[in-house]
């Protein structure tokens, strides 16, 4: 077999696997850069063959290195068509558990809850339009490489086209695998460096962690907690975050030196707060877990919310107490949630630290949490309060009442509050709400300073002409997850007196 016809078979090869990888049929391509090879070794044995055991080569020095050529072109092609197959493997997983994660909640909730259920949002979505307002974090050789490989091969296909004769797309076609080769090369030796970094990068965060928390005092002290390790490993991988994101640092650099700057403040705690950044990924996992411990008792029990009778039985006694103990404990872990973001958040841009940046981080943090998660609760919150529930809308709707333009206002205002799920935000509403029926009795305006005999009756009226049994829950959900310093100021004063007035509405009173 002439050097010719091997050099000829060789290249159809070649070309035939490169058309058939530009038609996406992958497994014919890898044979036919596996039949390339195999022509090439057959080349080379027979010549070594001849030369060593006859002393008389077949194969010329120049023929040889151009066999070895073709044949690195298709191991090159071979290896990317293996990598190709591994990151498709891999892009099935992690799309599978991205779906599994993030959505398997939503999904089996909506699945298993009664139709009047509305399903579970899925906690802080937009995060693709986030990320490309504020930069995509940073890419491993690899993927660059992936990426400007597509490009390479989108144009060398416009201009194969444009070739004329098949020498000319013969040696476009030689030309594009060379360059794809050499960029893969780049990129190999290029990603050894750059996960080396990451390592390196990785454990000083981890150092720097164990540090701030004080890890190894706790330990050896015995005092540490599950709380402080979540804090070390949450508080590292923010860390490394900042270190793979140039755009974060630069952020949390401008509010270090404008501390006072309030939109800066509550732009770097958005950005914390999405589910790309470490404490919003934990966030959405302390969300799931809430709606993993609402969701089967609610789903159970629902329909006890259509009985439109108070319930005396025994069994129905115990019922309820279980109902509130199991309020209670997801309410106590709710709150530990919220107090370790406030810490990772103030660890995290000190700054924040301020009375104005706690304040900020409360609001915030009680806006992206509760919002997937308040309706479940309400529901939870009716199964406690059902019986009075039941009383109190038997007594709101045998009365009538003589409204004016002020009550009529503040009944729309009331009613708007169970369409917020931010405790903060139904405070400072429910504020807004007193004080305006309260204006023409205290000249100050100001809720603390107001008398409950002027403003009981009023409320009373409103209440009435709502109608909405459900602020009950509403009203104790408030109760219990208003911020504490909320709880002494007008936030505190404007829940008890609609506790007070909707107390008063019940037979069982006096």
């Amino acid at each position: 077999m002439s050097e010719e016809n091997i050099r000829r078979r060789v290249v159809t090869s070649l070309r035939k696997a490169i058309d058939f990888e530009q038609q996406s049929n992958d497994v014919e391509a890898y044979r036919n850069y596996l039949e390339g090879l195999a022509l090439v070794a057959a080349a080379l044995q027979q010549d070594a063959d001849s030369c060593w055991t006859q002393g008389n080569p077949i194969l010329t020095a120049k023929e040889r290195k151009s066999l070895v050529g073709f044949a690195e072109q298709s191991v090159s092609r071979l290896v990317l068509l293996l990598d190709k197959q591994d990151q498709e493997s891999s892009n099935v997983f992690k799309e599978t558990s991205q779906v599994t994660d993030n959505e398997g909640a939503m999904r089996s909730h909506c699945h298993d809850l009664p139709a009047v259920v509305t399903p579970v949002p899925s906690p802080q979505r937009g995060n693709a339009a986030r990320e490309e307002a504020c930069g995509a974090c940073e890419e491993s050789p690899i993927a660059r490489m992936r990426h400007e490989n597509k490009l390479l091969v989108a144009r060398y296909s416009t201009r194969l086209r444009a070739a004329t004769t098949a020498s000319q797309r013969q040696n476009l076609q030689l030309e594009l695998e060379r360059r794809l080769s050499e960029n893969t090369a780049i990129a190999r030796q290029r990603q050894e460096t750059w996960e080396q970094h990451r390592s390196e990068v990785a454990a000083r965060c981890h150092r720097l962690a164990e540090s701030k928390f004080q890890i190894n005092e706790k330990i050896e002290s015995g005092t540490i907690t599950e709380a402080d390790f979540k804090k070390q490993r949450v508080y590292s991988a923010a860390l490394q975050f900042e270190e793979e994101n140039s755009w974060f640092k630069k952020l949390k650099q401008d509010v270090l030196f404008q501390p006072h700057d309030e939109r800066l403040q509550r732009d770097v705690i958005g950005r914390i707060l999405d589910r790309s950044h470490p404490v919003g990924a934990m966030l959405c996992q302390m969300q799931y877990a809430v709606l993993d411990k609402v969701n089967p008792i609610i789903t159970k029990h629902q329909s006890l919310l259509a009985q439109r009778h108070r319930s005396e039985t025994d069994y129905a006694l115990e019922e309820h107490k279980a109902f509130r103990r199991h309020f209670q404990n997801i309410a106590a872990d709710i709150k530990r949630d919220i107090k370790l973001l406030e810490t990772l958040l103030i660890t995290i841009v000190e700054p924040l630290g301020s009375d104005r940046g706690r304040g900020i981080i409360t609001e915030m943090l009680h806006q992206v949490y509760f919002a997937p998660v308040k309706h479940h609760l309400i529901i939870l919150l009716r199964l406690v309060t059902h019986n009075d529930e039941v009383e109190l809308e038997a007594a709101i709707s045998g009365q009538a009442v003589d409204a004016d333009a002020d009550t009529r206002q503040a009944c729309a205002m009331l009613r708007h509050l169970p369409s917020l799920h931010s405790p903060c935000h139904m405070l400072d509403s429910l504020v807004t709400t007193l004080k305006a029926l309260a204006s023409t009795s205290d000249e100050n305006n100001h809720c603390k300073s107001l008398g409950a005999d002027d403003l009981l009756p009023r409320l009373t009226a409103v209440v009435i002409l709502c109608r909405v049994p459900s602020l009950l829950a509403e009203a104790t959900y408030m109760e219990n997850f208003m911020p504490t310093e909320r709880a002494l100021g007008e936030g505190g004063y404007a829940v008890t007196v609609l506790q007070s007035v909707m107390s008063c509405l019940l037979p069982h009173s006096g």
